[in-house]
Order: structure tokens, then C-alpha cells, then sequence
């Protein structure tokens, strides 16, 4: 079964922070490859998100740690709604 993600605003102001930094001159190719990894674990959860843990911290949440980031997001039939993005340094509250 395919899954539709759909990100929250907040995931994608998230998203958008981890792009400026990874990329930030000087990033290096490091940041590139760590940014790409949150991007393929974004396009993974079209096809099997039930693989990844439960989040303890939000009911009816799963999580994805990659890059020292988390992508959290809860499945509803066939979509996969990704609320936030956390980075390294951000509460997941």
C-alpha cells in the first residue's frame, strides 16, 4: 500500500531550519548527507510507516530518529501526517 505524507507547519518550518543549516556555507558534505537521510526517511514513510517505533513521549504518535533529528508523525488509513521535526537540541514536547 502506498502512503500520502503530509506535513504539518510546523514540520515544515522544521524542515526548513535543517535545510539552512545543513547547507549554511561551510556545512560541508557531512550536512549534505544528513540532510539527505531526513529527506529518505521522509520519502520512506511512503510505503511501510507502521516499521517505525512508537513515540513514548505522544499517544498515537511514531517516530523516525535520523541525523540526531526526530520526524514524528501518527498514520490515519493512507496518509502519513508528519507533525513535527525535531532537531538535535529541540524539547519533544
Amino acid at each position: 500500500m502506498a502512503y500520502r505524507v503530509v506535513l504539518s507547519r510546523a514540520a515544515i518550518e522544521e524542515l526548513d531550519e535543517a535545510r539552512q543549516w545543513f547547507t549554511q556555507q561551510g556545512a560541508g558534505r557531512v550536512a549534505a548527507r544528513k540532510y539527505a537521510a531526513i529527506l529518505r526517511g521522509l520519502k520512506n514513510l511512503e510505503t511501510n510507516p507502521a516499521m517505525y517505533q512508537v513515540d513514548p513521549d505522544s499517544p498515537g504518535h511514531r517516530a523516525i530518529p535520523v541525523s540526531g533529528y526526530w520526524v514524528r508523525f501518527a498514520v490515519s488509513g493512507s496518509d502519513v501526517f508528519v507533525t513535527r521535526i525535531f532537531g538535535p537540541r529541540r524539547l519533544r514536547d
